[in-house]
């Protein structure tokens, strides 16, 4: 797992903190890229993703936002998009 600051669930709901833990103590790598956070600090996560990776999977079912910016950077990098939202409107079809 790629974490883009070491405290990055300190204001989630406790639910989601617990179902974070389990997915850390699952991961084989665990890699913090800041102590703090910062604006821009999920961008910076993203790239380095993008950056060390040979396929883009993601969930992209909107024109903007962050996960469209990765996609649009990860195409720019010649990566295969593999976007679920698309497969999920075919399997409603």
């Amino acid at each position: 797992m790629v974490l883009p600051c070491a405290h990055q669930v300190c204001h989630w709901p406790e639910r989601d903190e617990q179902r974070y833990a389990h997915l850390i103590v699952q991961s084989d790598e665990v890699r913090v890229l800041s102590q703090i956070y910062y604006d821009g600090c999920m961008m910076v996560r993203n790239r380095h993703m993008v950056d060390r990776s040979s396929l883009c999977i993601c969930y992209l079912d909107k024109p903007k936002g962050g996960t469209m910016s990765t996609a649009a950077y990860a195409c720019k990098k010649g990566l295969t998009i593999v976007n679920l939202a698309l497969m999920k409107d075919d399997a409603a079809r």
